[in-house]
């Protein structure tokens, strides 16, 4: 009797025990309905809760401490997580704060400037527009170098290979440039070789669009000064050529030039196969080291390096540019390019485009389009000599009496 007894209080005891945890679990539930969480989703957002959801068949008392087990596990990582937002949002305060701060101090320091002194006023803004551009640029120029080395044949835009380009062109003077002007007050110790310098010191985005005019016709000046070496160079060969029909050529072809009027196209491509011969004079592979450094200033490379880099290089650029005429072509950017990159497209075959108006150096441009389409990468000494003879005599004047047709 006293065994029944006994028996029949532990299992009382036990059942109560299972209502106890079933009903804090039940009103744990019931709280949290509204927000559609459930604990055995590691507190993620579920389907909302109703309370035929809920078990209604008696649980036995191990599965019923489990449950209420998962329950305060579950509330544990709720707790965690509120933490971890917490200590974002106040990361990200911080971090607002610290702009704001900056932005505010920057602010104060153009004031100041602009009253003690406007010139420096200028250079600060000119070196903060460039430097903007520099970097806007240095991101493009990371992805395309990923994109390619990821697959060397992934295409490309014309923006985006003019982008590579002018970084790898202007890497010398980006190297020392940026970390200066990250330095805390670092424009003060620019302001010295940029007022004196800016051509040598800066790189092509930060000059400004006066220095850019000012600059390319430095730049062309001074090689077109190397033109005559490549043109005397002809003049020789077209006494002295022992074939008599390469003679004749070379000889329609430079006294077009001496008179002062452009070569045609058709007159051109007949000059074409005397730059492929392996023997042939033109080939610079098997030409003197002064007529290499001459190419070498026509389009902008240093002549400061042993031949065989420089026939590397040149080749390289003349390359470049057989691809960036194809792009313009394909994307159909002839009459869509800006001014400012149509200055920089003809500048690089050999026009002085920075004394001439828009419609001339587009003029210029698309009869270049129409010579290049035919050539390909064994051609590149013959579009070297090109530029040398499509842009020594072209005028703005040559431009109004439409001299290509």
């Amino acid at each position: 009797m006293a065994y029944n007894t006994l028996a029949g209080c532990n299992k009382v005891a036990g059942n109560l025990k299972r209502v106890i945890v079933l009903c804090s679990t039940r009103k744990f539930f019931l709280r949290h309905a509204k927000t559609g969480w459930h604990p055995g989703l590691s507190g993620a957002r579920s389907t909302l809760f109703r309370n035929d959801h809920f078990p209604t068949v008696p649980l036995s008392k191990n599965a019923a401490l489990t449950f209420a087990y998962q329950t305060t596990l579950n509330r544990k990582r709720i707790s965690l997580q509120h933490r971890n937002f917490s200590a974002s949002t106040q990361c990200l305060s911080l971090k607002r704060d610290s702009k704001n701060f900056v932005t505010k101090l920057a602010y104060k320091f153009d004031d100041w400037l602009a009253s003690v002194s406007p010139a420096g006023k200028k250079y600060a803004d000119m070196l903060t527009a460039g430097a903007r551009v520099l970097w806007a640029d240095l991101k493009i120029y990371f992805v395309v170098r990923n994109k390619l080395r990821m697959d060397p044949n992934a295409h490309t835009t014309y923006n985006e290979e003019m982008v590579v380009h002018s970084t790898n062109r202007d890497f010398i003077k980006m190297a020392p440039l940026l970390p200066i002007l990250m330095m805390p007050f670092g424009f003060f110790l620019l302001i010295l070789p940029v007022s004196l310098f800016p051509r040598y010191v800066l790189p092509l985005s930060f000059w400004t669009k006066s220095q850019r005019i000012t600059f390319f016709q430095q730049i062309h000046q001074e090689r077109a000064l190397y033109y005559g070496i490549i043109l005397n160079h002809m003049n020789y060969h077209k006494l002295n050529y022992p074939n008599p029909n390469t003679r004749y050529i070379l000889d329609d072809i430079c006294n077009t030039v001496t008179t002062g009027s452009i070569p045609t196209n058709f007159l051109l491509k007949s000059f074409k196969p005397l730059c492929k011969a392996m023997e042939s004079p033109f080939n610079l592979d098997n030409t003197v080291d002064v007529l290499l450094s001459a190419f070498c200033r026509t389009v902008m490379v240093s002549p400061y390096q042993p031949s065989s880099w420089k026939c590397h290089r040149l080749r390289k650029n003349a390359n470049l540019i057989l691809s960036l005429d194809d792009k313009i072509r394909k994307e159909n950017l002839l009459h869509k390019l800006s001014h400012g990159d149509i200055k920089i497209a003809t500048l690089m075959r050999g026009l002085n485009s920075a004394a001439l108006s828009y419609e001339a150096n587009v003029y210029w441009l698309e009869n270049w389009l129409k010579l290049s389409q035919n050539c390909d990468g064994g051609d590149v000494w013959f579009l070297l000599h090109a530029m040398v003879l499509l842009s020594t005599n072209y005028t703005e004047l040559k431009y109004k009496r439409k001299v290509f047709g």
